[in-house]
């Protein structure tokens, strides 16, 4: 759980740069699908990982 939370979150911060990429295209999509309080959940699922240090 701990790396999805951190991987959608990075992600969500870098949606433009990640859209040009092929391969994280799709990921993006998926992440487009999410609501906005799913995406709110995990910016702040993530947020506490890396404040913990979690993050790795």
């Amino acid at each position: 759980m701990r790396v999805l939370v951190v991987f959608g979150d990075l992600l969500d911060r870098h949606r433009k740069t990640r859209k040009t990429n092929r391969r994280m295209a799709l990921q993006v999509k998926n992440l487009d699908i999410k609501s906005e309080t799913e995406i709110h959940a995990i910016r702040e699922a993530s947020q506490i990982h890396r404040q913990r240090g979690n993050s790795r």
